[in-house]
């Protein structure tokens, strides 16, 4: 439960047990409902409010909670839900240079998303700032928490590929990246002794330097000229793939953005905490193309025609190519079905281009 002032979760215990709707007797175990807040809380009046919390995908004990000042903090609730395990503040990260130059005084963190995808995007997280452009942060992975050990296995595998064959930049982050996932691997679980692990329990790295990560982008094209209406939302959409990137703007259209380059971790510094010249290099440009401008304006709505969009994006609960946009104008479900052909496309080896295109279909 989100409200500008802080953050509290509420447990629904799974012990409760019902026989054909009964309600009492045998069989039945009734468990009251748990509520625990989370971090600090907000006076009204403050400069500092919550933006939204959102549970990590790859753990249902870690809430990410985002404030308007631009950070960024990971609980654990397992263990502490007072103190936050991790906090990026994403404005002080924002790289250098070109990327700098784009930030102008006054640009907020509108909105964040969990990567949906495979190898790297499954550990990197999406920044929206409000001037529309689109940030990573990569690894961004909860301490505490299990890891298919097929994930961690393909990972090195492709790091160790890319070590051999890449030039003496590309070499320094796969090291790096390598010694990362070195790290953070505790204690692992099998079948059986002779067999290898399922999962494995992720953990703090012990080098400091692979705690500082840098924040790669823009990942998305400049804007044309005279720009585009604010941004109020971002989610990440489907299971395998390519990343495809949902962004709503404040004049009720979605803009479909497709992922066309390689994710990749990136780190501030070296592990032998020099601050590294791939740190500032502008990281992740184009990592992104618009595909598709979907309006969300329904037919017959009632919200007003000048009325700024507040669209809430939630995927569904069991279908990851399915997004639910509930806001004044109504409730509509996204389709984005196409993705799973473009996955099948590209494993089948087919160019990109060579897929006929099928739109973002909205109920």
């Amino acid at each position: 439960v989100v409200g500008s002032e802080g953050v509290v979760v509420v447990a629904l215990s799974w012990h409760v047990r019902s026989v054909l709707g009964q309600t009492r007797g045998p069989g039945v175990e009734h468990v009251p409902c748990q509520a625990m807040p989370v971090g600090e809380r907000y006076r009204k009046g403050l400069a500092v409010a919550v933006v939204r919390a959102e549970f990590h995908p790859l753990s249902d004990a870690h809430l990410a909670v985002l404030t308007s000042n631009g950070v960024l903090k990971l609980y654990h609730l397992g263990r502490d839900a007072e103190r936050a395990q991790q906090t990026w503040d994403i404005l002080r990260l924002l790289p250098e240079g070109h990327a700098g130059r784009a930030v102008r005084p006054g640009v907020r963190v509108v909105d964040f998303a969990f990567g949906r995808g495979e190898g790297w995007a499954a550990l990197t997280t999406f920044i929206l700032l409000s001037n529309g452009r689109i940030y990573s942060l990569c690894p961004l992975m909860p301490w505490g928490c299990p890891l298919e050990y097929s994930l961690v296995a393909a990972l090195s595998q492709s790091l160790l590929e890319r070590a051999g064959a890449a030039g003496a930049v590309d070499a320094l982050e796969a090291r790096q990246a390598m010694r990362y996932l070195q790290e953070i691997q505790g204690s692992t679980i099998a079948q059986s002794e002779t067999d290898d692990p399922l999962w494995v329990c992720t953990r703090r790295p012990t080098t400091p330097a692979l705690e500082e990560l840098c924040l790669q982008g823009p990942l998305d094209p400049a804007p044309a000229s005279g720009g585009a209406p604010p941004p109020t939302s971002l989610r990440a959409v489907g299971a395998g793939g390519p990343v495809v990137l949902a962004r709503v703007r404040s004049d009720w259209v979605l803009d479909v953005l497709l992922q066309v380059r390689v994710l990749r971790p990136l780190w501030a510094r070296t592990d032998a905490g020099i601050v590294s010249p791939i740190s500032v290099q502008v990281r992740g440009e184009d990592s992104f193309l618009t595909v598709q401008a979907l309006s969300l304006r329904a037919r017959g709505a009632t919200s007003r025609r000048h009325e700024p969009a507040v669209v809430a994006l939630v995927p569904h609960p069991e279908n990851p190519l399915y997004v639910f946009a509930l806001s004044s104008a109504g409730l509509m479900l996204l389709d984005f079905g196409w993705a799973a052909d473009l996955r099948r496309h590209l494993r089948d080896g087919d160019a990109l281009g060579s897929m006929e295109c099928i739109p973002t279909r909205l109920h």
